[in-house]
């Protein structure tokens, strides 16, 4: 497929109406000055209370004995390697010397050790990491 008709939305929009809903009511955005808005919080903090507001759905259906809903994500869905630099050809060639990418990659990967703990463990609170 060309790469360039999956990238026309860029110049139409989004023309599906479902998606134009969900982006429409979605509390959560991307960290850009231009979209960002008070009342909402970044992907991470709203996925964050995604998966806890389906933890503590689970844990309501559990005690009234009705069946849980099992989610399970594979690395495949958000797994990404730590950033790397490329050489001229293109290939990898080494753990990136940017200070930022690489300590936000490295910290990130400690809060979502520390979330799957809290979870594995059922704690109601997990502190600010």
């Amino acid at each position: 497929m060309d790469y360039d008709k999956l990238r026309n939305w860029k110049h139409t929009g989004v023309t599906n109406s479902e998606l134009q809903k969900i982006l429409k009511e979605r509390t959560w955005t991307p960290y850009d000055e231009q979209t960002w808005s008070w009342g909402q919080v970044n992907f991470v903090e709203a996925f964050e209370c995604f998966v806890c507001e389906h933890i503590h759905e689970n844990l309501q259906r559990e005690a009234r004995g009705d069946p849980i809903i099992s989610r399970w994500a594979k690395k495949e869905h958000y797994g990404c390697p730590m950033p790397f630099e490329f050489d001229e050809s293109g290939r990898y060639t080494q753990e990136s010397k940017s200070y930022t990418w690489s300590k936000l990659w490295q910290n990130q990967l400690s809060i979502a050790e520390n979330l799957i703990e809290c979870v594995t463990q059922r704690l109601p609170y997990c502190g600010d990491y």
